[in-house]
């Protein structure tokens, strides 16, 4: 969501964990690619999501551009 996009995340408890939405101004979904060590090209985000997090998905808004929604378990 990075690139020159505005975006805006809100966090929230729910229960047995937390979500996450991420919501930006760009229409494409996110796609995996392999990350550049000299971080001029990204490629980070996108495993770093998927890693911790069980669910993970990507809405559409009515503005046209999209919600990337992560929701991750708490223990305990």
């Amino acid at each position: 969501m990075a690139g020159g996009s505005r975006w805006a995340a809100r966090p929230g408890w729910t229960r047995g964990g937390i979500d996450i939405d991420v919501t930006g101004t760009r229409p494409h979904g996110p796609r995996p690619r392999a990350p550049d060590p000299q971080g001029r090209a990204g490629g980070w985000g996108w495993p770093l999501i998927h890693h911790p997090a069980p669910r993970v998905e990507v809405r559409p808004t009515a503005a046209g551009g999209k919600t990337i929604h992560v929701h991750m378990t708490t223990s305990g």
